[in-house]
């Protein structure tokens, strides 16, 4: 009787330590999925539009998502595309007309520029000149994605900067340089000739440097290795922001069209304020320039609303069912400790008895 009672014991010790074992495995790995979930981070891309004489692009990713009527110097915030290929297209706001198109590769966690470039043609002139490209059968209009990326940490007193050569009709090598003091950034060429390379990678600009925040700086665009070539005047840089952050300078514009004057244009990530260009003589530039698309934007943050929301409520649903899963055992953990505890009082009774007997 007493083997009998020991053995029903540590039957029902061992099942209570196996229930315990599996709600500890179901729960670590419940935490498992949600750290994994939490680490997942999806590419974000930028638009810049320095299409020249243009009175609005369009531009479509994958056939679906589009951004519409993006004026001259538009410069949207990051927003989140898809892991994989993917084919953009850009189209004339007014004539619905296709200008170009390109396809590349997006890997995960990396942020994106996408730059439009080139001089627009009326669709008139290009019927009667056939003049929408360089002379080698390339269109005069280009896409490039550059990886936003840069390989070291960002300091609260120095500012990150890279330079990006928009400027169609200047087809030569230039330097970014400091007034009286080093070149930053030199032999840069126009961004729309990598363009025309066939390639479905994401093309590459000049590498990221740091510089300190320190007194103001002057800046200057020239041919390469000839300072006296001056194609922009000095103009006064003032990196001075309490947060780390970074700066892309564009060289944007036409020497011969003043409408479109040659200048230096900047953009700063993350935007400080809405002015976020850096020289005092051009802050009315910026405020301008950023004109996005409010009501496609919103559509595009909805969009990405819902998939969280259906997300979340998948999430649930599994979790429910997980803890429907766990209630089992659970709801058999308090009758086995009754019956534990019952047969140790039957046990302890037992031996009462055969102690008196005895």
């Amino acid at each position: 009787m007493i083997l009998f009672l020991i053995t029903i014991l540590s039957s029902h010790i061992k099942v209570n330590a196996y229930y315990k074992q599996q709600q500890q495995q179901q729960q670590q790995q419940q935490q498992q999925q949600q750290q994994q979930q939490q680490q997942k981070v999806y590419p974000k891309i930028k638009i810049i539009n320095t299409v020249i004489e243009s009175d609005g692009i369009d531009i479509v990713f994958n056939n679906s998502v589009s951004f519409r009527n993006l004026a001259y110097l538009s410069v949207s915030e990051y927003i989140t595309i898809p892991i994989g290929l993917i084919q953009i297209d850009m189209y004339d706001s007014q004539s619905k007309r296709h200008l170009e198109f390109k396809r590349f590769q997006i890997e995960n966690d990396t942020d994106y520029t996408l730059i439009t470039t080139g001089i627009f043609k009326k669709q008139r002139q290009q019927e009667n000149d056939d003049d929408d490209d360089d002379g080698d059968g390339v269109s005069n209009y280009s896409i490039t994605i550059l990886s936003d990326n840069f390989n070291f940490p960002s300091l609260k007193k120095r500012t990150t900067l890279r330079f990006i050569h928009c400027s169609p009709d200047v087809r030569i090598s230039i330097d970014f340089s400091l007034v009286n003091a080093a070149t930053l950034f030199s032999n840069v060429g126009y961004i729309g000739d990598r363009n025309h390379m066939k390639s479905k990678s994401f093309g590459s600009s000049t590498n990221f440097i740091s510089i300190p925040k320190t007194n103001p700086y002057q800046v200057f665009i020239h041919e390469t290795d000839n300072e006296k070539k001056q194609l922009t005047m000095p103009e006064n840089l003032h990196p001075a922001y309490d947060s780390p952050c970074t700066i892309s300078f564009l060289l944007i514009g036409s020497i011969d069209n003043p409408k479109y004057p040659l200048q230096i244009f900047s953009i700063t990530y993350p935007l400080p304020s809405i002015h976020a260009s850096q020289f005092s003589e051009k802050q009315h530039l910026l405020s301008n320039s950023f004109q996005f698309n409010n009501h496609l934007h919103q559509q595009q943050q909805q969009q990405q609303q819902q998939q969280q929301q259906q997300q979340q409520q998948q999430q649930q649903q599994q979790q429910q069912q997980q803890q429907q899963q766990l209630n089992i055992p659970s709801s058999t953990s308090p009758s086995s400790t009754t019956f534990l505890k019952f047969s140790i009082a039957v046990l302890s009774f037992v031996l009462l008895a055969l102690l008196s007997v005895a």
